[in-house]
């Protein structure tokens, strides 16, 4: 006679979708980093790559969760974050543009 499991039978996970939302997630609780001294340098370079990581690792989880089923909620979710880092962070370039310029024409409009 054989038993069956009370927990219900184990599933696949899909590893990449995993991996999608942490990266994807770690790079918006990174990003504001970028915004604070002596880290920022850092975050610049580490949260951009998280970022693109995550996307690449969504998009291979959404193919991966075709053929098995699982984990395109997950995947989803990193592409999500991943593309919402992207975009705050180019909000953020194009403000501290913005900023810069701002501060030049102040300087010349000050020197006339």
């Amino acid at each position: 006679m054989s038993y069956q499991d009370p927990y219900g039978p184990t599933g696949q996970s899909n590893t990449l979708a995993i991996v999608s939302l942490v990266l994807g997630i770690l790079s918006l609780v990174f990003f504001p980093c970028c915004c604070l001294p002596f880290v920022s340098y850092l975050a610049m370079v580490v949260v951009p790559i998280l970022a693109l990581a995550a996307i690449i690792t969504g998009f291979l989880g959404l193919s991966a969760a075709k053929t098995s089923g699982t984990g395109k909620g997950m995947a989803m979710g990193g592409l999500i974050t991943g593309f919402g880092s992207v975009l705050l962070g180019l909000i953020y370039f194009v403000i501290i543009i913005l900023a810069m310029f701002g501060v030049v024409a102040l300087n010349v409009v000050g020197n006339l």
